[in-house]
């Protein structure tokens, strides 16, 4: 007895290339949707100082009490949650390859995702909800921010990734820089209440103030909690730009022409905004980190010595307009100000040391520090990122924030001509921002996870663009912009 049996289907070639094209296109426009609404989402992260004020709590959706305090979580609060679906969706109906090759995309990555994946672990792992459940749901949402970002910088090719922070960085500059150049030439508020700017006034102790005792002058604000976290902002946005420019990054829809004028103004903008924040240690991180771009540049030297004149002028402008409040913050350091600041400093290294040496191997817990010490007191702050991780997580917690800091010294040595001039571009404006963080980050601790969720959300910017900057740019592993996709599948 024989069996018939029904042959099996077989889908002409012009059929799967359609449906191959087809799914590439839907790809894309999910991709460049999830995109935007990230963008968005970041913009208004790093362009408001808290997630209590501003438009974060437009449109509220529920009231919720966190930290003690009632918060409203508005509309826009749902951006994050809205990219990453459809990033998922994008990733679902991506067209299926052939080749199995991502592994060996990814092997070079590994010096970059051990650290993040380890700091994020244990810092979840030290959280302790009952003592403090508002802080722990802060930390676990930063800590959420920094793997999201990190992974999905990661996969995405290193041209794409260049451009994108390039133009996010310069809308962040830009909106911070234009408000803390009028809050110091206003010596007040900008009056953007409705952002979440709080009340300034240099008469108030707890405003942050330079100058002689009785010529106190307001150090820029921004739209952030402190001068020198606006400080530290523009330092690694200013890289960031100052690497674009370099790259011949294009602004999207003008003439090349019209967008180094574009890069140039934002870029003095930054600089003014930046000088007027004070910040002595986002002033040093942003020295050594231009330094250091300068160098990896230095075959492009006639395009960048424009960039470094341009700097000087309007370095020795500033010095030149403000030399009191100058001489002040680096030279009269006996005065009460500076000398209040120095003891407060101090004050702080002294207790996190402490700390350490007591609880050295498993630290106080994630964000615990302040109430680690006399209930009512005012702790003093720790300003040294690596110190204070080691406070909250142990000498662990502080080895693994050094090891992410310095993952970038993997890059130099490997060459990267197997990946293009986009892929060494790349690395060398994100080794930049880390060097200017880790320098930053010895005299302050604002680049520490627990510190808020926009510090998180920095870290995991420039962990993923480390990592695409450092992947094998291997046949295959979608290395490649979903626009490249689209249009090769749609040629063959």
């Amino acid at each position: 007895m024989s069996v018939e049996t029904s042959p099996v289907p077989v889908l002409p070639a012009s059929a799967v290339t359609a449906s191959r094209a087809a799914c590439s296109q839907v790809q894309s426009r999910l991709t460049v949707a999830a995109h935007t609404l990230l963008t968005i989402f970041l913009a208004l992260a790093f362009l408001t100082p808290s997630w209590r004020q501003g438009p974060f709590t437009w449109w509220p959706l529920l009231t919720a009490n966190l930290a003690g305090r009632p918060a409203q979580i508005g509309l826009l609060a749902l951006l994050p949650l809205l990219a990453a679906l459809l990033r998922v969706a994008a990733w679902m109906v991506r067209p299926a390859r052939r080749d199995s090759m991502r592994f060996h995309a990814w092997r070079d990555a590994w010096p970059v995702l051990l650290p993040v994946i380890g700091l994020g672990a244990l810092t979840l792992l030290r959280l302790r909800p009952a003592v403090a459940p508002g802080v722990a749901l802060i930390i676990l949402a930063g800590i959420g921010f920094f793997w999201l970002l990190t992974f999905w910088l990661a996969q995405a090719p290193a041209a794409q990734v260049m451009r994108w922070l390039s133009l996010l960085f310069a809308l962040v500059v830009l909106g911070q820089s234009t408000v803390g150049v009028v809050q110091f030439v206003r010596q007040d508020s900008a009056h953007l209440t409705f952002l979440g700017e709080p009340a300034l006034d240099p008469r108030v102790e707890a405003t942050s103030v330079v100058g002689p005792e009785g010529q106190h002058r307001l150090r820029a604000y921004g739209l952030t909690a402190h001068p020198n976290v606006l400080g530290g902002l523009l330092s690694i946005g200013l890289l960031w730009i100052m690497a674009g420019w370099l790259a011949g990054v294009p602004w999207p829809r003008v003439s090349p022409a019209i967008s180094t004028v574009l890069w140039l103004v934002i870029g003095a903008v930054g600089l003014m905004g930046l000088l007027v924040s004070f910040s002595r240690a986002a002033w040093l991180g942003f020295g050594v980190g231009a330094a250091w771009l300068f160098w990896r540049q230095r075959r492009a030297w006639l395009r960048s010595r424009w960039l470094l004149l341009g700097m000087l002028l309007g370095v020795i402008f500033f010095v030149w307009r403000q030399p009191d409040l100058l001489w002040t913050r680096f030279f009269d350091l006996t005065s009460p100000l500076e000398a209040r600041s120095i003891s407060e400093r101090v004050g702080g290294l002294v207790v996190a040391a402490g700390l350490i040496r007591d609880q050295w191997l498993l630290g106080v817990g994630s964000g615990l520090y302040a109430m680690t010490l006399v209930p009512g007191a005012s702790p003093p702050v720790v300003h040294n990122a690596p110190l204070l991780a080691a406070a909250e997580l142990g000498v662990g917690g502080g080895l693994l924030w050094l090891w992410l800091n310095g993952a970038w010294l993997v890059g130099l040595r490997r060459g990267h001509a197997a990946q293009g001039s986009a892929a060494l571009a790349l690395f060398d404006a994100v080794s930049a921002c880390w060097l200017a963080l880790f320098v930053t980050g010895l005299f302050d601790n604002y680049p520490w996870l627990t510190s808020s969720w926009r510090a998180a959300m920095l870290l995991g910017l420039l962990a993923g663009a480390l990592i695409a900057s450092l992947r094998a740019a291997t046949p295959g592993n979608g290395d490649q912009d979903p626009q490249s996709n689209m249009r090769s599948a749609a040629k063959s």
